[in-house]
């Protein structure tokens, strides 16, 4: 039964994004109301050229592909200011919530305003001056089917002030994601689903959004910390336009990216600092304004929590075979191993768990080591920091490390575990080797 809901769930979104593309592509003439939802969210994205639908990994993915949602394993908030040309802002905000066995969910907003507009009348009499403000707040859902496809919906109500006047609509975005191999990723999404706005003027005018569809694909070899996208989009009754970029992860939290958006440059750079359990991060970009030749700055913050319950305790007394490849431990947990550290790249290491195991990316996992107790002399494991996981195959994974305590550094045999909630014993466990 389940997993026949799981297989109507998978067709019903490849019909959506398929059949209603090829509906509305079919038509003579679309309009091109709601352009600023169609400019770009997030430093990250930006800067890689907008190819972004096949990763979309991050809170951001509410905006490029909600299926990528349900993959996300802690809490995320994330902002992100753009600074465009004749006074314009573009302002992002989200927040994603993991609901464990039940996806993840994401509110977030897009607004894009302008104030101090002049007016003229017909004599080219300069009078008062009025603003322009467009937003746009959605609701999303992101859900692993299973360990290859993920799917998302989202829903987003719009509305736009301009001087006197004012219109609300609504629309729906669908989203898909398969990983057939390890490091291979591919994404489609169709976003304005049947979204319109109504204008509360005398004539009551109405607006249709065009449709977009994105289809896109990511690589990321196991053996280097790079990500290579690309994307192909169509706006309806607009030619294809493609988006390509690279993100280098170097050392210490740092990290380049570079792409071409429909043939523009376009740039970027990060900065991920540890906070405890939780990890901070900074991401900048420069590209080119979508109206004028004007360079774009992008300055976006995030933040990944440690987990934040939302579950109903009946969600936590699930069944083993209801879990899908997690067990109840009513013992110690088994462990993952660090069997293999480069001099090079001496933050990451390779663990000997892999998506068989439960391993998911995203997942982070507290640092256990062993030594002598100064207290009874015997062996005692301590927590001595944490990693998330990056890259996973089937039978291992690819770790970096968030945060260490001082005088620590990861080392070949070091313990991992994936620790819920405050006591790690009979709690849900990924099903680690030994």
């Amino acid at each position: 039964m389940i997993r026949q809901i799981k297989i109507s769930l998978i067709l019903g979104t490849i019909s959506v994004l398929f059949a209603t593309g090829a509906v509305f592509s079919q038509e003579e003439e679309g309009g091109q109301a709601g352009a600023f939802t169609r400019i770009g969210v997030g430093a990250r994205a930006m800067g890689m050229g907008r190819a972004f639908t096949a990763i979309a990994d991050d809170a951001s993915s509410a905006y490029w592909n909600p299926a990528g949602l349900g993959n996300l394993s802690m809490t995320e908030i994330m902002g992100n200011i753009s600074i465009l040309s004749m006074e314009r802002r573009y302002n992002y905000a989200a927040v994603a919530f993991p609901l464990r066995l039940m996806g993840t969910i994401s509110v977030s907003w897009i607004n894009l305003s302008v104030g101090e507009i002049e007016s003229r009348n017909e004599w080219n009499v300069i009078g008062e001056s009025f603003s322009n403000s467009e937003n746009a707040y959605y609701l999303s859902w992101g859900l692993p089917i299973t360990r290859l496809v993920s799917i998302g919906l989202g829903a987003k109500y719009i509305t736009h002030n301009l001087a006197s006047n004012h219109s609300t609509g609504y629309g729906f975005d669908a989203g898909i994601l398969f990983k057939p191999f390890e490091g291979i990723r591919l994404g489609a999404t169709v976003h304005d689903i049947s979204t319109e706005v109504k204008w509360d003027t005398d004539s009551g005018i109405k607006e249709t959004f065009p449709l977009v569809t994105r289809i896109g694909g990511a690589f990321s070899p196991m053996r280097y910390p790079i990500t290579i996208g690309i994307d192909f989009e169509q706006i309806q009754n607009q030619k294809y336009s493609y988006h390509a970029g690279v993100e280098a992860n170097l050392i210490y939290g740092t990290g380049l990216r570079v792409g071409l958006d429909n043939g523009k440059f376009a740039v970027g750079g990060t900065l991920s600092v540890p906070w405890g359990e939780n990890a901070f991060q900074t991401d900048l970009s420069l590209g080119q304004d979508p109206i004028d030749q004007s360079y774009v700055y992008r300055v976006s913050v995030s933040l990944r929590l440690k987990e934040i319950r939302l579950t109903t305790p009946d969600a936590e007394r699930k069944s083993p075979e209801e879990l899908q490849g997690y067990m109840q431990m009513m013992t110690p947990p088994p462990d993952a191993r660090v069997i293999k550290i480069t001099e090079e790249y001496p933050d990451y290491a390779l663990i000997n768990a892999g998506s068989r195991q439960g391993i998911t990316e995203n997942m982070v996992l507290s640092i256990y080591r062993l030594q002598r107790s100064v207290v009874n002399g015997g062996e005692e494991r301590i927590r001595i920091g944490s990693v998330i996981v990056v890259k996973v195959e089937e039978e291992a994974s690819a770790v970096h490390m968030q945060w260490i305590m001082d005088g620590y550094a990861l080392e070949v045999g070091d313990v991992l575990i994936y620790e819920v909630g405050e006591n790690p014993v009979s709690q849900v466990m990924p099903q680690f080797n030994q």
